[in-house]
């Protein structure tokens, strides 16, 4: 089939979905799931008919609650309707290139190693224990291997389980947080990063050559709003997203992708929580930017009240450390906190200077 007739029935089939979403849902599917690497070129057609014949009506809507990777705390977001089956096709397109028989979400466990039948970002749960890796080579095998840069990075750790991840025939597929700080050279099989915003619908995967593919036609985004086409979901005019084209034209990728390059920049809200895990009611986030002239590099935990500030010890200075410290109290003096001082890294991985915020509990 031609461009022309491909765009014709995409068309055609998202104006049928947007006048009845509840029955005509299956075309659209599938032109997702098999045209989105050409369709992206098509989005201001998407977003013209979108204008025209959407209405909103009382859908029975999806409540989905993020793990916190992104912003450090868990947030609803309320999606729909249909919203599994665009999870289902989108994850399908991300992965298309790849021939597996099993999908597994990857976790690091002391204890034992142990395939659960709970599903998370459609793999089943496998905890894998160092000391029962002979579990575990037969599952690695043409499988797509899901998981999070930090539990990879923690098991690639163990050079028995790298050699074993390997000597497989498996791919990697990463989600949830941004893997550019971590390195994973040594990991020879190939790696998918993959992430899709629970906020605004936007997503992006990478292709078998490296490049990051927006999925534009799946969302319509200017300088003012980010839309998602297909789940009628929109931000409203705070704390938007830097997502935005940087380039007019279109490229074709080497794997038959049109794709343009884009600006990706999340606004992600750093907050920090009193012991009755309440939003401290200082309404001021802690950003990167507040602390660009007192650090190089630093982590912050918290555990309920507590805040260790962990600096590898060549990065800072005892005046640095002062400086960290008085930021904090001034900050969240409301909720007494107290501050501790380390020099040991929270987990492995980070190959750029960047700071960490993570809730211990």
């Amino acid at each position: 089939m031609n461009q022309s007739l491909i765009k014709d029935r995409i068309l055609r089939n998202y104006k049928n979905y947007l006048l009845d979403p509840l029955n005509e849902i299956d075309q659209t599917l599938y032109d997702i799931k098999y045209y989105s690497y050409i369709s992206s070129q098509w989005t201001n057609d998407l977003y013209e008919i979108y204008q025209k014949y959407f209405k909103f009506k009382d859908f029975e809507y999806l409540v989905l609650t993020s793990s916190g990777s992104s912003n450090f705390f868990k947030s609803n977001y309320k999606w729909g309707p249909n919203t599994k089956k665009f999870i289902d096709t989108v994850w399908d397109m991300y992965h298309r290139f790849y021939k597996f028989q099993n999908k597994y979400w990857l976790n690091y466990s002391s204890d034992k190693t142990v395939l659960h039948s709970h599903v998370r970002c459609e793999g089943k749960v496998l905890n894998i224990c160092f000391r029962e890796l002979d579990k575990i080579e037969d599952l690695l095998n043409n499988s797509v291997l899901i998981t999070n840069p930090i539990n990879l990075s923690r098991l690639i750790s163990n050079f028995n389980f790298l050699n074993i991840l390997n000597k497989s025939r498996s791919v990697i597929s990463l989600t949830e947080i941004d893997s550019s700080f971590f390195n994973f050279d040594i990991v020879k099989i190939p790696i998918i990063n993959q992430m899709r915003s629970w906020k605004e619908g936007t997503g992006f995967y990478t292709c078998p050559f490296g490049k990051f593919h927006f999925t534009e036609n799946l969302f319509f985004v200017d300088d003012k709003k980010i839309i998602d086409l297909y789940n009628f979901h929109s931000t409203d005019s705070v704390n938007v997203d830097e997502i935005y084209p940087i380039e007019n034209n279109f490229n074709i990728c080497e794997c038959g992708t049109y794709y343009r390059s884009f600006n990706f920049k999340p606004q992600a809200i750093r907050w920090f929580y009193n012991a009755k895990g309440q939003i401290s009611s200082r309404i001021k986030p802690l950003t990167q930017n507040d602390l660009e002239n007192y650090y190089e590099y630093f982590q912050i935990i918290q555990n309920r009240n507590t805040f260790k500030i962990i600096v590898p010890n060549k990065y800072i200075t005892d005046n640095d450390y002062t400086k960290v410290k008085y930021f904090i109290y001034d900050v969240y003096q409301d909720i007494g906190v107290n501050i501790e001082i380390d020099d040991k890294i929270f987990y492995p991985g980070t190959s750029y200077k960047a700071p960490i915020f993570w809730a211990e509990n």
